[in-house]
């Protein structure tokens, strides 16, 4: 079983695979009798279109799945991604 920080640190390298997700954060997994559940948050370009948003999470899941075979199910939520100097002025440039 991998440990909780190497697992948040592989599925980091997995979104880090896809183009289309700018950040990957809140990641959570709990053991649940002899499997895992993971939830995490993924941002992505605000622009982009909420079919592409999904698509960039299903790819994501399915990486995931395939590469940890503890874990059973993943659930992430899609966000807009928000500039690191956005967040500290609450503008937007």
């Amino acid at each position: 079983e991998a440990s909780s920080s190497r697992r948040e640190d592989k599925i980091k390298e997995l979104a880090r695979q896809i183009h289309s997700i700018k950040e990957v954060h809140a990641i959570r997994t709990r053991r649940l009798g002899s499997v895992c559940h993971a939830d995490m948050h993924v941002m992505v370009d605000p622009e982009m279109t909420v079919a592409a948003g999904h698509t960039a999470a299903h790819e994501l899941k399915k990486k995931i799945m395939e590469t940890d075979s503890d874990i059973a199910d993943v659930l992430i939520h899609v966000e807009p991604f928000v500039a690191e100097d956005t967040l500290s002025t609450g503008k937007e440039n």
